[in-house]
Parts: C-alpha cells; sequence; structure tokens
C-alpha cells in the first residue's frame, strides 16, 4: 500500500479547487448529482461488499480515513451553514429537508443499531486496548 507523503496531503482540496472554477466541470458535476437514484444504492453496497475480497480490504482499510473526512467536513459545512443570515438558511435547509427519504435513513439507522449490538464485544475490546496503550501496558508480560 502506498504511503501519503506529505506533499499530498492537502492535494484534494487543490485540486477540487481547480475543478471548481471550471464552468463545464461544474455542468457535468451538476448532471452527475441529479442522475444520482438512491434505488441503485444497495446494488452497489452489495456488489463492493460481496464482489472483490481485495476491493472489500481496500475499502474497510480507508473507512476510518473516509468517516473521519465526512466528520470533518459535515463540521464545516455546519459552521458555513451557521454564518449565513437566517432566513436564507431556511430557504437552503428546506429544500434539502424536502428531498430527504426518511424512511430509508430510519431503515438504515435500525441496522446500524443492530450492528452496533453485534459489534459490542469487539468494541469492548477496543476500549480495553485502548486503555492499555493509553496507560502503557500493552505489549507487558501478563497484560
Amino acid at each position: 500500500m502506498e504511503r501519503t507523503t506529505t506533499c499530498d496531503r492537502g492535494l484534494g482540496e487543490r485540486v477540487a479547487r481547480a475543478l471548481l472554477s471550471n464552468p463545464r466541470f461544474k455542468a457535468d458535476l451538476r448532471r452527475l448529482f441529479a442522475g444520482i437514484d438512491p434505488a441503485h444504492a444497495p446494488g452497489l453496497a452489495r456488489a463492493l461488499l460481496w464482489q472483490d475480497a481485495e476491493a472489500l480490504l481496500g475499502l474497510a482499510s480507508a473507512l476510518p480515513r473516509l468517516f473521519n473526512f465526512a466528520v470533518a467536513a459535515a463540521g464545516e459545512l455546519i459552521r458555513q451553514l451557521n454564518t449565513m443570515p437566517p432566513a436564507m438558511l431556511q430557504a437552503f435547509l428546506s429544500r434539502l429537508a424536502s428531498e430527504l427519504d426518511l424512511n430509508t435513513a430510519t431503515q438504515a439507522l435500525s441496522e446500524l443499531r443492530i450492528l452496533v449490538q453485534r459489534a459490542a464485544p469487539v468494541l469492548e475490546e477496543l476500549k480495553k486496548l485502548a486503555g492499555l496503550v493509553a496507560t502503557g501496558e500493552a505489549g507487558k508480560e501478563g497484560a
């Protein structure tokens, strides 16, 4: 696996800024997003999970970084939204909310609850390991 070098950090942001300054790219991006069909998401998820073990492992290794990236991006988006005038913010959020599929989101959260319950023993072991690492006890005899 390739290691990210210091000069690669921030590459995504630089590329995104360059692409977003191009009107043709923005038009293509709008067409791409307009064609997203949530009905095809389950098939994509199954293909990613079961089609190829190597792809699954590659995706799994990237999930923590993707998760952390998404959380950081969402946090910044929220900070930026909080700078909008109230009327603009309400109009923006109203449009977003009108297009959300809350039934599917509720089902996904229900599945997440089941997954977290099933993963509880592993999560507890990770918490114990993290505690051992934090206290310097990891790797010692009898620990």
